[in-house]
């Protein structure tokens, strides 16, 4: 059973406590959560591992450091530390005044059940200085606006996060500036193990969604259980790791309209899987487009109630997408007796991309998939 200390930050004082079940529930003395109480809650819970509470009732936070001057920075842990920042009740909001910061050895960094805000930070996380990370989650998150990027690698330092995990989030907004892609790994001494992003919503982006064009992301980008939509802008990529050995494995995946017309698809030296995805007749990639799923003859307003105001809700029976979206409620995978219609049903295309015909012989992609037609 968790130990549980609700205590004004500056008088937290708990002895024989297991590092490993240390947990701090903000108090009503907490304005804000700050470095001062991260650093508080690694020392009480022995530099191992704790976890924070945010109560609901807490609203809105703001998220910050103080420098030596007594400027607002981004906080960070202390090495060796990993932490979980968890929301309880009605997600509270998490305002980041400025980006949090990796720096460091940890197994584990986790945020869940909260909601993030762009309150100058511009970027989650824009990480220049080293940092070895085992996992950095975000789970149950909700992010309406961020500037620039959720995730920027920079810089000369060696940059290490084995494993990526996005699991029932909604980001909206994201990339506003046209500055960032959503996920940038931009340097060669980046080292990203795997980028796992499942039951999820991204409506709109005007940036590439993953841009890992400098070192390989090791052992794959996992999307399932995901919607997009008016992603990706002018001349950008759905995923952009040209030249890199990264594979793609999309599973049930819905790409809805994409911001513009002269978007781009993805690239990359890996290979590309793609099973029971959807995309919608106003998902155009003008280059690099991606043959093996090509679009289908249903636009965004065929299949979703109303995109444009974020409802996503599924006007049609295929169990596709973000399980929020189903139609009728939640469920899990595709019913037979849908996916063979749209099997039977999907158009097929040569591998120049041009819809052919019934009467048209050799290798067609239909419903992601190569068929050789005889």
């Amino acid at each position: 059973m968790k130990k549980i200390f609700t205590l004004v930050a500056t008088a937290l004082c708990v002895v024989g406590v297991n590092a490993q079940d240390y947990q701090y529930t903000l108090t009503d003395a907490d304005v804000a959560l700050t470095q001062e109480i991260i650093n508080i809650v690694a020392e009480n819970a022995g530099g191992t591992s704790a976890e924070i509470i945010i109560p609901g009732t807490k609203g809105t936070i703001d998220v910050y450091g103080l420098s030596d001057t007594g400027e607002k920075t981004g906080v960070s842990l202390p090495e060796g530390f990993s932490l979980s920042i968890k929301g309880e009740g009605e997600k509270p909001t998490l305002n980041f005044l400025k980006s949090f910061n990796l720096e460091g050895t940890h197994d584990f960094i986790r945020f869940e059940n909260v909601k993030i805000a762009d309150g100058g930070c511009q970027y989650f996380i824009n990480q220049s200085k080293p940092a070895t990370v085992g996992e950095l989650s975000l789970k149950g998150i909700e992010i309406n606006g961020m500037e620039r990027s959720l995730i920027r690698t920079q810089g000369t330092e060696a940059i290490k996060i084995d494993n990526i995990i996005v699991d029932n989030c909604i980001m909206t907004d994201m990339s506003n500036a046209n500055g960032y892609s959503v996920f940038y790994f931009g340097t060669n001494t980046t080292t990203i193990g795997k980028l796992d992003i499942k039951n999820s919503t991204f409506n709109k982006s005007q940036r590439s969604f993953i841009e890992a064009s400098k070192a390989p992301i090791a052992n794959g980008v996992f999307i399932s259980d995901c919607t997009f939509y008016n992603n990706v802008a002018d001349g950008r990529y759905f995923m952009d790791a040209n030249k890199q050995n990264t594979n793609l494995t999309m599973t049930n995946v819905i790409l809805g309209k994409t911001y513009v017309e002269t978007a781009r698809g993805a690239r990359a030296a890996g290979t590309m899987t793609f099973t029971n995805c959807l995309r919608t007749s106003d998902c155009v990639y003008s280059a690099n487009d991606i043959k093996d799923l090509p679009a289908g003859e249903q636009s965004s307003t065929d299949i979703f109630t109303d995109p444009d105001n974020g409802d996503f809700t599924l006007k049609i029976d295929t169990k596709v997408g973000d399980p929020r979206w189903y139609k009728g409620g939640t469920g899990s995978g595709i019913s037979s007796a849908v996916a063979e219609k749209a099997a039977a049903d999907a158009p097929a295309y040569n591998l120049a991309g041009q819809k052919v015909n019934d009467s048209f012989k050799g290798i067609v992609v239909k419903n992601g998939k190569k068929v050789v037609v005889k």
